[in-house]
């Protein structure tokens, strides 16, 4: 629970996930249902252009690659509490650590406080969103179809799959459910965290064109 800028009851905001649409200057944030994929939940986003959304152990973030900035939001409200300069299209974590990535291929751990990067690394492979499970990284490539499980130290590729999509704009998770979308419609992805292979897809009609999906741990 978020109270007079102090975080308590650490884990209360655990294993929820999120998603973000952003059509037509008009950005929402959605608290999603883990099965159904579903909104239990909107709130209309602080700006119209919301790229990427995933959180820590109890704590949520997202950012905006038009405003170059990276928030930190209330799980509950989904209701920005703190807005820093950064240049990231994709933003996720694991249990405690938190990550961004750029269009330039650039993967960056940052300060979960602060937001700032503490790592800088230029990755070999392209990549459009990053989030992750309680300890596992990941990130995918909208351009060519392919999902990665990634070193959380390092950003060396530890497995990368193909698929026939392209255009995905999301890629997070919650405690161990790992979740994509695709921007171009209304499809959200659970994927299996082992094999990166989709296991359930979701029409979502309601939540149209995602720009992020991710959860806390």
């Amino acid at each position: 629970i978020y109270a007079n800028g102090v975080w308590n009851n650490i884990g209360v905001n655990g294993n929820r996930l999120y998603s973000t649409t952003s059509y037509r200057d008009i950005a929402k944030y959605h608290e999603l249902d883990l099965s159904t994929l579903t909104a239990i939940k909107t709130v209309s986003a602080m700006t119209n252009r919301i790229q990427g959304i995933g959180g820590t152990q109890n704590r949520l973030y997202s950012c905006d690659a038009v405003s170059d900035k990276c928030y930190e939001i209330n799980p509950d409200t989904l209701i920005a509490i703190k807005a820093v300069s950064n240049m990231s299209q994709g933003i996720g974590g694991t249990q405690n650590r938190l990550y961004s990535c750029d269009n330039a291929n650039t993967c960056y751990e940052l300060d979960i406080n602060t937001l700032t990067a503490i790592k800088t690394v230029k990755v070999k492979f392209k990549l459009t969103r990053i989030g992750g499970t309680q300890n596992r990284l990941y990130a995918n490539d909208g351009s060519d179809g392919h999902y990665y499980e990634i070193d959380p130290d390092t950003f060396i590729v530890i497995k990368g799959v193909s698929t026939s999509i392209t255009g995905f704009s999301g890629m997070g998770g919650t405690q161990n459910r790992l979740y994509s979308c695709y921007g171009g419609g209304e499809d959200y992805y659970e994927i299996d965290p082992d094999t990166l292979i989709t296991i359930k897809t979701v029409d979502n009609t309601i939540n149209r064109y995602p720009s992020g999906i991710g959860g806390t741990k």
